[in-house]
């Protein structure tokens, strides 16, 4: 039995339709449930499309919907809702693919990548002899996410800067893949960073037309409808309620069960932060007792309170037991209920202490900003407080040291570290540091659990707090 599944932007821009229109739109999907074959329909190739599957649908006399017919499968896909006019010209250069290694649907169009390719040609820098592109096979930027017909166009990138042009025009799941070989991970480690394990249970679409199981891997752009009574409870919600939609793919991480940390990974837009959202709700309202919560937390502030925000919406009763706060104004909760206080360093009086400390004559060796920039990327953001430390730490991507020069200079660290205590001062890594000591000597109450976005912005320090705020 064929089944219709909606592109996102028809649900964000059904409430953008004349009510004619969206009366005629829910009569469409009532015809297609009962016979997607019947006449009545009205669904016809799209001879100007490039896309021999695309088939245009009649809304009332001048609106068209943009179908993309199965060649296998029951899954069609309505992906557009516009003026006649409006909707031919949107979908006459698209193809409309599942692609055949990641599974999940990729809309893309040949036309306009390269004609925005040419433009980019003409003034683009000095190519680079080697790009790093190059060394991908054209079977391995498929799998790495990009269309095969744009993998000429790919070929042709040969700046960052026409990387970042192209961007635009590629499958997200290429752009994340791709910028991470850029980069300068191998294509194996790219595809773990970006997209996380790839489900291998479902089986791979058999050709670009085979639709047979896109409702069952994550396409965070489609929507699976169950019946007319599910489009319209969709539809009748606000318009922001589409920033907390649970996919069915992400119910599964939502309700996993499992014991110790888990880690999430996805591309950019893939929905982390949703499925991170509804685990929040669900694991507060599975607490035993009033004083237990759940701790959400962010690395910057804006996102933090959003998040509150939508919180609010999503389950108020939940909402009660959710903490939500960036890290820097958790490190200084924690340390303010610990007895601290003091002063987050400021940017000009890091100057002045780095002035008086620096004053004298330097370690022999060693320039002013490689002694800074050790103390910054090393000691402080390690939570470094002895030599012992010092002298055992991994110091991944900087200068290599050995014992006799960090002996050298750790004097030098612990002279900066006296006048920030004297001042009764801490860094931004110095606060977050102190929070974890007061939480591990008890004098903080921890979370139930714990759930942190934008994971990658956390350094070392910053882990070791968490963990220790969910024992």
């Amino acid at each position: 039995m064929a089944k219709l599944m909606l592109s996102r932007d028809v649900l964000k821009d059904f409430g953008r339709l004349p009510i004619r229109v969206q009366k005629k739109l829910f009569e469409f999907f009532r015809k297609f449930e009962e016979d997607s074959t019947q006449a009545s329909i009205h669904l016809e190739p799209v001879t100007e499309a490039v896309d021999p599957k695309v088939r245009s649908a009649r809304i009332g006399d001048d609106y068209r919907a943009i179908v993309i017919a199965p060649e296998q499968g029951d899954n069609f896909l309505l992906m557009y809702v516009d003026h006649h006019d409006e909707a031919y010209r949107w979908c006459r250069h698209k193809r409309f693919e599942a692609h055949q290694a990641l599974g999940v649907l990729q809309v893309f169009d040949v036309y306009e990548t390269q004609t925005a390719m040419d433009a980019q040609a003409q003034k683009q820098g000095i190519p680079t002899d080697h790009y790093p592109l190059d060394a991908l096979s054209d079977e391995e930027l498929f799998q790495a996410g990009t269309p095969r017909a744009l993998i000429p166009a790919v070929r042709a990138i040969r700046t960052d800067a026409a990387f970042q042009q192209f961007a635009d025009y590629l499958p997200k799941e290429a752009v994340q893949v791709l910028y991470g070989v850029v980069c300068g991970l191998s294509l194996n480690a790219a595809i773990a960073e970006m997209l996380g394990e790839i489900d291998r249970k479902t089986p791979a679409p058999a050709s670009p037309g085979d639709f047979s199981h896109l409702d069952q891997v994550m396409n965070m752009d489609l929507v699976v409808i169950d019946g007319e009574e599910h489009l319209k409870s969709i539809l009748s919600q606000d318009l922001e309620e589409w920033r907390i939609f649970l996919h069915p793919y992400q119910r599964k991480l939502v309700e996993w069960q499992t014991q110790g940390p888990i880690k999430i990974n996805g591309a950019a837009g893939t929905g982390k932060t949703v499925a991170l959202m509804h685990r929040a709700v669900h694991l507060a309202r599975q607490l035993s007792t009033l004083k237990e919560r759940v701790l959400v937390t962010t690395y910057t502030t804006n996102l933090s309170v959003t998040l509150e925000q939508l919180f609010r919406k999503l389950a108020l009763d939940a909402a009660r037991k959710i903490e939500v706060t960036n890290l820097h104004q958790l490190a200084r909760t924690i340390c303010l209920r610990g007895g601290w206080q003091g002063k987050v360093l400021e940017d000009d009086e890091r100057e002045d202490l780095w002035r008086t400390v620096l004053a004298g004559s330097l370690p022999a060796g060693f320039d002013r900003d490689f002694i800074r920039d050790e103390y910054e990327f090393v000691v402080d953001k390690m939570g470094i407080d002895s030599e012992e430390g010092y002298l055992t730490a991994v110091r991944s991507g900087r200068p290599r040291l050995d014992r006799k020069q960090r002996r050298t200079l750790w004097p030098v660290f612990l002279e900066f570290n006296r006048l920030l205590h004297k001042r009764n001062l801490l860094t931004f890594e110095g606060l977050i540091h102190q929070a974890r000591l007061v939480v591990e000597r008890g004098g903080f109450t921890v979370y139930r659990h714990v759930l942190v976005d934008e994971l990658q912005d956390f350094g070392l320090e910053a882990l070791r707090l968490i963990a220790a705020l969910s024992p």
